[in-house]
């Protein structure tokens, strides 16, 4: 389960890959409350000791936020990445 926050100002996208091989993609919602947590699942993948797990996201704007310089962007915060293991 990856836990992401909800940000009013874009929806973010988060990846996972284990050993550089994608094994999810997730949009966040969109919220009129920020930093909601928001919970994707990641179902039945194969981890083995040594495995490297990356966490990625890119920055998003959905124009609803105005900066007197431009757009604001959401930043793609995440609290935690818990690992079940199968029965």
């Amino acid at each position: 389960q990856l836990f992401t926050m909800l940000e009013t100002d874009g929806e973010s996208v988060y990846t996972v890959d284990i050993n550089d091989v994608r094994v999810g993609e997730f949009y966040n919602p969109t919220t009129r409350t920020d930093f909601l947590l928001h919970v994707h699942r990641v179902d039945k993948v194969q981890i083995d000791t040594g495995d490297t797990i990356k966490v990625g996201f890119g920055s998003a704007t959905n124009n609803k936020t105005q900066l007197s310089d431009g757009h604001e962007y959401a930043q793609g915060r995440w609290s935690k990445l818990i690992l079940t293991p199968s029965k």
